[in-house]
């Protein structure tokens, strides 16, 4: 019997005991690569995760890969949404204390296009975290949700770093400067989104590996969160300010063709990209 299932909030799907109240959607692009990783003891039967259509109840097998690690198992799920257009659920099967119960998702709309969304992709494979992403036997995955809001008008932010020398007649001569700017990002748009959906955004710029509409970006050191909400109101949206990231060119590094597959998807998806994932500033 399964002792315990851990689900980290990196994950873009959330499992509830129960189908959960609909009081927000998520949305997802049928290209989009869907991935969600379930952590258990040893004992935990749970190796299936289904995509259920709401209204017509037909179902898609997710494609699991699973490994230990120590006294845990490790379930890594890739959803195959090519073609899905609707509103779908996912699901499993699992044993709790001899119980057999159903955990299952929110909405999940899925669609060949999202006007207006933004694509989060994320990663974190420098550091220790409830993520494990070696255990994959098709390389590193990379987590993808769709979200509202995005750079809006205004979020330019210029700064520099400038290093000035004042002579013993008190003259100024600027002997290094380097200027850059940060960005404004917008989480919600203008409806917002519930808090729990946001915690999972919060947990996505923490990682190493960061991409917003497949341009790297980092979270601008000591940046904050800021709400904005309306009193009595149930979903807020935020902003935090972002930095830009270059790529470190691989030595081996040969330009894309138009007939690259990085182009045949739709978006550029960041484990295809031809350098590594060593992030430099660009000024």
């Amino acid at each position: 019997m399964s002792k315990f299932i851990y689900l980290s909030r990196l994950n873009p799907l959330r499992l509830h005991l129960g189908k959960p109240n609909n009081i927000y959607t998520l949305k997802h692009a049928d290209t989009d690569e869907l991935w969600m990783q379930v952590i258990t003891d040893l004992s935990t039967p749970l190796d299936k995760m289904r995509l259920q259509n709401v209204s017509s109840l037909q179902e898609r097998i997710a494609t699991a890969s699973a490994v230990t690690d120590g006294h845990l198992r490790i379930v890594t799920f890739k959803f195959d949404t090519n073609g899905l257009f609707g509103c779908y659920r996912a699901y499993c099967e699992t044993r709790i204390n001899n119980v057999y119960r159903y955990l299952w998702s929110e909405k999940i709309h899925i669609a060949p296009e999202h006007t207006g969304l933004t694509l989060l992709q994320y990663r974190d494979v420098d550091k220790k975290n409830d993520v494990k992403y070696k255990q994959n036997n098709d390389g590193i995955n990379i987590f993808s949700r769709r979200i509202e809001g995005g750079f809006q008008q205004n979020n330019y932010i210029p700064k520099g770093i400038d290093t000035v020398y004042m002579d013993a007649n008190l003259r100024y001569k600027m002997l290094h400067s380097l200027t850059y700017n940060t960005n404004i990002f917008h989480a919600g748009d203008t409806y917002g989104i519930p808090d729990d959906v946001h915690k999972g955004i919060n947990a996505a710029f923490g990682c190493d590996t960061v991409f917003i509409d497949s341009e790297g970006y980092t979270k601008y050191e000591g940046a904050e969160w800021t709400p904005n909400e309306i009193e009595l109101y149930p979903f807020r949206s935020w902003t935090i300010e972002l930095a830009k990231n270059g790529f470190v060119y691989d030595a081996n590094f040969v330009p894309p063709t138009t007939d690259d597959r990085l182009f045949g998807v739709g978006y550029l998806r960041p484990q295809d990209f031809l350098y590594n994932d060593s992030f430099i500033k660009s000024f």
